[in-house]
């Protein structure tokens, strides 16, 4: 859990770091879009964030899992597939 946590939070720090490089001023003329703009973005993130943590998945898990697969539920991945396609 720990490790989990330090890895989103280093992610979290190096998009920062990254997104404010690269990210340009937005003129004075164009502040109050871009603030309405970025206002809907975050509502629609928050669902979003919402409907991930309803599936009670972690996205770091995910990527974990898809990187290094666990051999025992590859091998059962494996076996399904077999007994499904016996049954056909």
């Amino acid at each position: 859990m720990e490790r989990d946590q330090n890895i989103q939070i280093e992610t979290l720090a190096l998009f920062i770091r990254y997104f404010l490089t690269v990210s340009t001023p937005v003129p004075e003329a164009h502040q109050d879009a871009a603030r309405a703009q970025g206002k809907a973005r975050f509502e629609q993130f928050v669902e979003q964030l919402g409907r991930h943590l309803l599936r009670g998945r972690s996205l770091v898990r995910d990527v974990v899992d898809e990187l290094n697969p666990d051999p025992m539920r590859m091998d059962d991945a494996a076996a399904v597939a077999d007994a499904q396609e016996r049954a056909l």
